[in-house]
C-alpha cells in the first residue's frame, strides 16, 4: 500500500510514494528528482532521529531467527584450507571458526553485541556458500572493532588476511549486492567518523564504492 504526497526534495504534489508497510520512498519524477531510500532515509531527510530497535526491525516488525547449531572443532583439513590461503591457525582460532556437523563446511560465526545472530558456511572442497535461515544479515566481526574508523571488506578472507597485518577489520555478510545489513547496524556504523570500503577491484567492488 501506497501513500502519495508532496516531495520533500523537488516540492511537486502528485510524485512522492512511500510505502506504508516498509517505509521505502521514492518520487515518480525520474529526471528531475528520483531520490529513494529506506525508512531511516526518509526520517533523516525531514531531519529527525531516526527510531530503530535492533529487536523490532521497521518492515514490518520482523523477528529473525536465532541459529541453532553446534559447531565441530576446526581439524587439520580447516587448518590446510586456510594455510594455502596464507591464513595461519591462531587467526582462525581468533575468528572462532568451526566445522559444520557434517564436516564439509567452514563456519563462519555472525555475532552482535556478543550475541551469534547468524553462521555462513563455505564448501572447503566448492566454491559455495550458504547461510542460516531467517536470520540477520549484519557486519562480521563487528564486536572486535574499536577507535573511529571502521574498514569494511568484501569477504571473510580479506578480513582475517588483514588481521595478519595487525588490522581488526568488518566484511560485508554476502558480497555487495545484499545491502540489508545497513539498516541492522546503523547503530553500529553510526559510532565511526570514517567508514572506509576495501573491496575488490572488478566491476561489482567499484560499484559499491561508487553508490
Amino acid at each position: 500500500v501506497q501513500a502519495i504526497m508532496a516531495c520533500p526534495k523537488c516540492g511537486d504534489k502528485h510524485s512522492f510514494a512511500i510505502e506504508l508497510d516498509k517505509g521505502t520512498y521514492n518520487c515518480k519524477r525520474l529526471n528531475k528528482c528520483g531520490i529513494k531510500g529506506s525508512f531511516t532515509d526518509f526520517q533523516r531527510m525531514l531531519g529527525d532521529e531516526p527510531f530503530f530497535l535492533d529487536d523490532r526491525f521497521i518492515r514490518g516488525d520482523k523477528k529473525y531467527a536465532t541459529p541453532n547449531v553446534t559447531p565441530k572443532r576446526p581439524n587439520e583439513d580447516v587448518y590446510k584450507w586456510f594455510a594455502e590461503r596464507k591464513i595461519k591457525e591462531e587467526t582462525v582460532r581468533h575468528f572462532r571458526i568451526g566445522l559444520s556437523p557434517d564436516g564439509k563446511d567452514i563456519m563462519f560465526p555472525y555475532h552482535k553485541n556478543t550475541k551469534l545472530v547468524n553462521v555462513k558456511y563455505r564448501n572447503m572442497k566448492e566454491k559455495k556458500f550458504r547461510k542460516e535461515k531467517d536470520c540477520k544479515s549484519t557486519l562480521w566481526n563487528q564486536d572486535n572493532i574499536k577507535g573511529d574508523t571502521l574498514f569494511i571488506t568484501e569477504g571473510e578472507l580479506d578480513c582475517m588476511a588483514l588481521f595478519e597485518y595487525g588490522y581488526e577489520k568488518t566484511s560485508l555478510p554476502s558480497g555487495v549486492n545484499d545491502k540489508n545489513w545497513i539498516e541492522h547496524d546503523w547503530e553500529f556504523l553510526d559510532r565511526f567518523k570514517n567508514v572506509i570500503l576495501i573491496m575488490d577491484n572488478d566491476t561489482a567492488g567499484q560499484r559499491i564504492i561508487n553508490d
